[in-house]
């Protein structure tokens, strides 16, 4: 009974050690992030506008295709039974 405990409480540290780096890494690439997209939009902030516009197409083309996508899906169930 006290291995099992002791394997538990192993894989219990060992887990709490590697999401806590997991953590730590995403703050710091997050921090990263918007701070240089902060930087760009103060040193040109029309870069906005173009960002705004270029985010509305990607949706638009993404909507588009995610239907697409399940429509095939759909068709190839139906051909596979």
């Amino acid at each position: 009974m006290l291995a099992l405990l002791c394997r538990f409480t192993k894989d219990t540290e060992s887990v709490d050690t590697s999401v806590s780096y997991s953590v730590q890494s995403f703050m710091t690439c997050s921090i990263s992030v918007f701070g240089a997209i902060l930087v760009v939009t103060a040193v040109t902030p029309a870069i906005m506008v173009a960002v705004a516009v270029l985010s509305i197409v990607y949706y638009r083309i993404q909507v588009t295709f995610h239907v697409a996508l399940v429509t095939l899906m759909r068709l190839h169930a139906v051909a596979l039974a």
